[in-house]
């Protein structure tokens, strides 16, 4: 289980804010985190995966802390059992499929696995120029997967792609899912994706009666 309970204060498109979260995601689940753009659900990710700090809070995985505000704990990305996937796939251009994907692996059974049963493994040789978006985000999501993470965070990962190609990259996503067992976190402004993929919603900027996060309006600067 992760349980997450930070304090983040940021600028949105409706002014100054303080994003507070407190939640508790089980092991095995996919939970999406939806709201209006600008709530903060990006802001959110991010620091769950150590890519921005928090200005107060916890974040603890069964009884061990990623971060800790009070016990000045904070692990940096690469020791925090997680996988990243945004919107954007940031893959190096310079290298090929294979290369990109093997940069954080170093399980090379694992690797072919990855590339095999995701059907890019016949490009393993191609650099990402050369892929259609749908096979650039498969590239980026094996590379996410490669070190085994115990959770994927997911930032609209499949919003600029095509229906098909978004179809069928959520299908693998569910199907890596099942056989890798690892848990997910997914922001998304599709709700027939959240539907499809959440086992759990948590809605940032209204309260729901499971005890969703809630952005406030705070006065003064950030």
């Amino acid at each position: 289980m992760l349980s997450v309970d930070l304090q983040k204060r940021a600028t949105t498109h409706a002014g100054n804010a303080l994003l507070s979260f407190a939640a508790s995601f089980n092991s095995g689940c996919c939970t999406a985190i939806t709201g209006e753009s600008g709530s903060g659900k990006t802001t959110l990710l991010r620091m769950i995966a150590g890519l921005l700090p928090p200005d107060q809070g916890r974040i603890e995985e069964d009884g061990r802390f990623w971060y800790d505000s009070e016990r000045r704990i904070d692990l940096s990305p690469g020791k925090r059992s997680i996988g990243y996937v945004s919107q954007e796939e940031s893959l190096f251009t310079h290298m090929t499929v294979e290369e990109n994907v093997a940069y954080g692996c170093r399980d090379r059974e694992f690797l072919r696995f990855l590339l095999q049963i995701t059907g890019i493994g016949a490009f393993r040789r191609s650099r990402p120029a050369h892929l259609s978006g749908g096979q650039r985000q498969r590239v980026a999501l094996c590379r996410a997967l490669s070190h085994k993470p115990r959770f994927l965070l997911l930032d609209e990962p499949f919003s600029a792609l095509d229906r098909n190609s978004r179809l069928s990259l959520q299908n693998q996503v569910v199907r890596l899912r099942r056989l890798l067992g690892f848990s997910i976190l997914l922001v998304s402004h599709d709700e027939q994706e959240v539907n499809r993929l959440a086992d759990a919603e948590y809605r940032i900027g209204s309260r729901c009666p499971y005890g969703s996060p809630f952005l406030g309006r705070v006065p003064g600067g950030v």
